[in-house]
């Protein structure tokens, strides 16, 4: 798996769809992609609007189209799709992405109203990588409700990203190793790696034990006439109003 520095190194150096592919997805998470491969084009196929069954995504995406990302090998769990977005609104307040994704994830999940000449997936098993301009980004991914396991309305998405005005440090830490590719993975090995990427939980246990280390050493450092609790109770309130800012 690759260290947060490999992964740290790989985004400061994309800027288009090639140093994408040749920095992050080929280079630090080891996809097997082609090397002569200098465009998403080169590496995926297209799914139009009608193949989804979505007439309005021409609302928000570059060409009403999504990419798929051709598979790396034939028993390939994970469907892979790269959805351009034609403004960075969405990346800005997350409204309008999760709308859309939730139209893609209809027509690619097995339906009655889907084609039958069209692969489906797993609703547990779709990757969405959605950018603008190759500078924002969100990697998301839809959980099932264990009540409606095939309901994709019901799924909850899970999502991180990254960019000019989003930190990375948490998705070079904990999001983006996962989905490293592990040559001889089996395919429930391989669902289960590239499904921690999207664990919430390991980031929220991280968060909670740094503040804790935190919120000791500051405590521990406050100096004056007060009393333990007074002196716990101004630490809370200095890290209460630094978590909000």
């Amino acid at each position: 798996m690759p260290t947060r520095d490999e992964i740290e190194s790989a985004l400061a150096k994309v800027k288009d769809q090639r140093s994408f592919i040749d920095s992050l997805l080929r280079g630090a998470l080891d996809w097997p992609i082609d090397g002569d491969a200098r465009s998403i084009q080169d590496i995926s196929y297209p799914w139009s609007k009608d193949d989804l069954r979505a007439s309005d995504l021409n609302q928000s995406l570059v060409e009403e189209k999504i990419l798929q990302v051709m598979p790396f090998r034939d028993d390939q769990p994970w469907g892979i799709f790269i959805l351009e977005f034609k403004n960075q609104e969405p990346f800005r307040t997350d409204r309008g992405m999760a709308g859309t994704l939730r139209k893609v994830l209809r027509g690619l999940v097995a339906s009655r109203l889907r084609r039958a000449d069209l692969p489906s997936w797993k609703l547990d098993n779709l990757l969405f990588i959605c950018n603008h301009n190759y500078q924002d980004f969100r990697f998301a991914s839809f959980r099932a409700d264990p009540a409606q396991p095939r309901n994709p309305n019901a799924a909850r998405i899970a999502a991180f990203g990254w960019g000019p005005n989003l930190p990375r440090r948490t998705a070079c830490e904990f999001n983006l190793p996962p989905l490293a590719y592990r040559e001889g993975a089996s395919s429930a090995q391989w669902v289960e790696q590239w499904t921690d990427a999207f664990d919430v939980e390991k980031v929220t246990k991280k968060f909670y034990g740094e503040y804790a280390e935190v919120f000791g050493e500051l405590e521990s450092k406050l100096k004056g006439p007060r009393g333990e609790e007074e002196r716990r109770l101004a630490a809370q309130t200095l890290m209460n109003r630094l978590m909000f800012l």
